[in-house]
């Protein structure tokens, strides 16, 4: 089990990354911090009292199944962080931009990250968000970037991601439909480094509400997802510190076979009191939606082709 875990306080957006474990699919998935574990929540830059966001799985299961999960391995101020990604093609990893403000990059398949096969990357990262390096803040729905791998990962030749727009999943993510959520973040046991899922509802599909608006959600391009409603003991399933960047799933039929489809990019903490205030797990988080447009034309433009109807498996 893992955590995954986005806090954010009203007035202030807290980001992380670190490392988790794995699960098959389906399976129930723990939010927690978003930062790289060895550096906890050092920040971004302190404009606007924004820092960086953390992740993590809390109170999920091992997702061996999902290979095309990776865990990202990087260096910061001197420190070792980890973030979490998901292959949109055999050579490029979508993650969150507070991810891509390091540098010695590489990725793994592996379920564990401990001694695991791990691939370059060509540097530097493409940001969504060009300056959220230079601009020391997270801006609230471009919290994407991709990775560029030197070496092609194993997946299969016909492999394509499922990114339908949002419009198109509106019976998807409702509120209070359970999303799958995947990461190598902190886990309830305080440990990470393993691919980790769970299932966590939607608690908010746009941000519209003027409470989030405040606390910084953006509207639209934004959801946050929470279990606070449901327990487990005393705690929920979340992200957690180094599940930033991680993949969010839908569960969609297509055809005969029901598949995940990518609906989200962990970002950071969300505006709901959190069990494990120090690395903001157990209470929900804010999540990039990437079924927009002009997420999808940026991804074309850096040579994503997103299949419609097929799965990833």
């Amino acid at each position: 089990m893992r955590c995954l875990v986005l806090t954010i306080a009203l007035g202030a957006v807290l980001s992380h990354a670190a490392v988790a474990q794995e699960t098959p699919f389906p399976g129930a998935i723990r939010r927690g911090g978003k930062e790289p574990i060895s550096s906890k929540s050092f920040p971004i830059g302190k404009t606007s009292g924004m820092s960086e966001p953390q992740t993590a799985i809390f109170l999920g299961d091992e997702a061996p199944q999902y290979r095309y999960v990776v865990g990202i391995s990087f260096i910061k101020h001197g420190r070792e962080g980890t973030c979490t990604g998901v292959l949109l093609s055999k050579q490029l990893v979508l993650t969150a931009a507070h991810c891509g403000c390091g540098t010695s990059y590489s990725v793994t398949q592996d379920l564990r990250m401990n001694g695991a096969k791990f691939i370059r990357v060509a540097a530097p990262p493409i940001l969504f968000d060009p300056l959220v390096c230079q601009r020391s803040t997270i801006r609230p729905g471009y919290d994407l970037a991709l990775l560029r791998l030197t070496d092609k990962a194993e997946v299969d030749d016909k492999y394509r991601p499922i990114l339908p727009l949002a419009f198109s999943l509106a019976n998807l993510t409702r509120t209070g439909t359970d999303l799958i959520v995947i990461g190598y973040g902190l886990t309830e046991r305080r440990t990470s480094g393993v691919r980790m899922q769970a299932l966590v509802p939607v608690f908010t599909a746009d941000c519209a509400q003027r409470q989030y608006l405040i606390a910084g959600c953006a509207p639209l391009l934004e959801m946050i997802l929470s279990a606070s409603a449901r327990t487990i003991g005393p705690r929920t399933a979340d992200t957690c510190r180094g599940d930033s960047g991680g993949p969010v799933f839908a569960i969609k039929q297509v055809q005969d076979a029901v598949v995940p489809v990518l609906v989200g990019v962990t970002s950071r903490p969300a505006p709901i009191p959190h069990v494990d205030a120090e690395d903001h797990c157990g209470g929900g988080g804010i999540y990039v939606v990437v079924g927009r447009t002009d997420v999808v034309t940026w991804l074309k433009n850096n040579g994503v082709e997103a299949a419609s109807g097929q799965s990833p498996m």
